[in-house]
């Protein structure tokens, strides 16, 4: 395997801010009716020591995000199905906060998917994207007008659309454009978002801006063209070695690729939902593994199989290597920072762990095709161990262990996936 060598990748680094809005799931077995009002943040408990919980691995199953001993024992749901498709749990590096996505009231939200953190029993559940500003407005908090015209754009012309659903930062129902496009929704002082989305001639289309309106007062966007894409999304959360901000990947949909339209960013964000930074944007590939943070770098990995390290100070790349894809594609990064583990794919589909030092590549697990894959996989606290998933043909997930020393593999449990390990 070819040494580090410096490299250099074109990116866009923007500031934008970020609202941390109370998640509307909880511990409750029923979702709340879609009409309830927007609850207030539980306290976040960071005044209150809490003690550090015991090593443990979290994952996922059908029903929730679940915790287990790295024995097999003391099974616990910690986010249960009233939160949806909840995935990517990502442990703070005190064990007192636990990361994830989820695809809660998308229709009311910015993104698809957005970025959570919970306490690991489940309290202190708190949405950090998207917004332009900490703290959910509330209904009788100052507001401006926002209008504006939803239009498909060509060269020649510009077609009103009509039936658009209209978003707003804090509202809680979506207006709709009219026969002529117009719209016009409310906005807290201070900014916020409007997103407008929905279908055109079969074609799912989107748009948004961000506004900040005077109190009281109109803002005019007039017309807002919207492009062929679905909604953008939120994935793969990491922390921060001090635990203060989350890293997470945006993932753009758009319906086709134009040229230097971003594909996926890299992002930052405090655990208060201010701050929301670009570290990088990508355009000429995407993200499929990653980031994993260790100290003050991330790695992450792309669809032409490089491996990227970060240097977060900097914001700026300060290594690459080339290494095999594989799909689906993982990324672990050892708690020294010294190994890297992915996935590799061979011509006849079997698959492998590589672990990738600064002296060579290693195999350390090999699967062929009939027998269940791996997805993704974590370094254990020590280094020493792996902890992944295997899908079998049938789709069905079980979550092993896997020993470097010994390269021996040891089923942990059944139906999970996604698992990651606590104790850096």
């Amino acid at each position: 395997m070819p040494a580090m060598r410096p490299f250099l990748l074109p990116f866009l680094l923007l500031a934008a801010g970020s609202t941390a809005l109370t998640a509307g799931c909880g511990r409750e077995p029923e979702p709340p009716p879609p009409s309830a009002p927007i609850q207030p943040p539980k306290p976040s408990g960071q005044g209150r020591t809490l003690p550090a919980p015991q090593v443990r691995i979290a994952f996922v199953r059908e029903d929730g995000l679940w915790t287990v001993n790295e024995d097999g024992g003391d099974l616990q749901r910690i986010i249960p199905p009233t939160c949806p498709r909840a995935s990517e749990p990502a442990w703070a590096p005190d064990r007192r906060w636990i990361a994830f996505s989820a695809e809660l009231d998308p229709a009311s939200n910015l993104y698809a998917r957005n970025l959570f953190i919970s306490r690991p029993d489940g309290s202190d559940l708190l949405q950090l994207t998207p917004g332009p500003r900490a703290g959910p407005p509330s209904d009788d908090a100052p507001k401006g007008i926002v209008r504006g015209r939803a239009v498909l754009a060509t060269d020649i012309s510009r077609r009103p659309l009509a039936g658009l659903s209209v978003t707003a930062s804090g509202m809680r129902r979506p207006e709709i454009t009219d026969r002529e496009g117009n719209f016009q929704t409310y906005l807290p002082v201070g900014g916020g978002w409007v997103k407008l989305s929905g279908l055109v001639d079969g074609r799912r289309v989107l748009a948004w801006r961000f506004a900040s309106p005077p109190e009281g007062r109109l803002m005019d966007l007039k017309d807002v063209p919207v492009i062929a894409a679905d909604d953008d999304a939120v994935a793969s959360p990491a922390w921060s070695s001090d635990g203060k901000q989350v890293l997470y990947v945006l993932r753009h949909s758009p319906a086709e690729i134009r040229t230097g339209a971003p594909r996926a960013t890299l992002r930052r964000i405090r655990t208060d939902g201010s701050g929301d930074e670009t570290l990088a944007t990508f355009t000429e590939s995407t993200i499929i593994a990653g980031p994993a943070v260790r100290g003050d770098s991330a790695w992450c990995k792309l669809a032409n199989g490089t491996i990227l390290r970060f240097d977060l100070k900097n914001k700026a790349v300060a290594d690459s290597r080339p290494a095999a894809i594989c799909a689906p594609d993982a990324l672990a990064v050892s708690p020294d920072g010294a190994t890297v583990a992915t996935l590799s794919m061979d011509a006849a589909a079997a698959r492998s762990i590589v672990l990738i030092r600064r002296e060579g590549a290693e195999i350390a697990a090999t699967f062929p095709p009939q027998e269940p894959a791996p997805h993704a996989i974590d370094f254990s606290p020590d280094g020493r161990r792996l902890v992944l998933d295997r899908h079998a043909p049938d789709g069905k997930p079980s979550i092993w262990i896997l020993t470097l020393a010994t390269k021996q593999l040891q089923k942990l449990i059944e139906q999970g996936s996604s698992p990651v390990w606590n104790g850096r």
